[in-house]
């Protein structure tokens, strides 16, 4: 069976137990309303295509994997004799739970993939920020056109700008690239 973990809030000596695939599952739905709120998502600068309906679609799995694994640990019970029938149902038992565990292996993956994402996410998020803030800096009168000298604070906004622009490509064809990506 798997372990039980004392559910968030409660007192000690409670026999309110979480199981770690409700925990797992409550994390991956954090996670998911932490991507979904991002200003990336709400951005014209970035593609999201069907990122987000993919990212719904994983937490769905997600959610059906949980419940598959916690059914499978629920309801496995130890033989009650050590008869060859017994034995036998024991190492179907240990079979299955080599599967779940392998199972679980893999839901953890999928999981972490997701917190990757919204690390992600934050990182975008703080770039466009940034685009945006240059953006207004330029229309606040930076925006001229070359002085006939090099002027050096033109040529470190025009920099600015260049590099900004390649990470809003950058974040773009990452958006692309995950949005292809199978989550769960």
């Amino acid at each position: 069976m798997a372990p039980r973990v004392p559910a968030y809030g409660a007192l000690a000596g409670a026999l309110t137990l979480l199981r770690p695939e409700a925990e797992l599952l409550g994390v991956a739905v954090l996670l998911v309303e932490t991507i979904q709120a991002s200003p990336v998502v709400r951005s014209d600068l970035i593609y999201t295509g069907t990122l987000l309906e993919q990212i719904s679609s994983s937490l769905y799995t997600i959610s059906h994997q949980c419940h598959r694994i916690w059914w499978i640990r629920s309801s496995l019970e130890k033989p009650e004799s050590t008869s060859d029938v017994g034995r036998a149902l024991q190492a179907a038992i240990d079979q299955r739970v080599q599967r779940v565990e392998q199972n679980w292996r893999e839901l953890l993956g999928n999981v972490a993939q997701l917190a990757e994402l919204a690390v992600d996410f934050d990182q975008y998020a703080k770039v466009l920020r940034d685009h945006a803030r240059h953006h207004r800096l330029m229309a606040d009168g930076y925006d001229m056109p070359i002085p006939s000298a090099p002027d050096p604070q033109w040529q470190y906004l025009q920099e600015v700008h260049a590099n900004l622009s390649a990470q809003v490509g950058f974040l773009n064809d990452t958006a692309v690239r995950v949005s292809a990506m199978d989550l769960g």
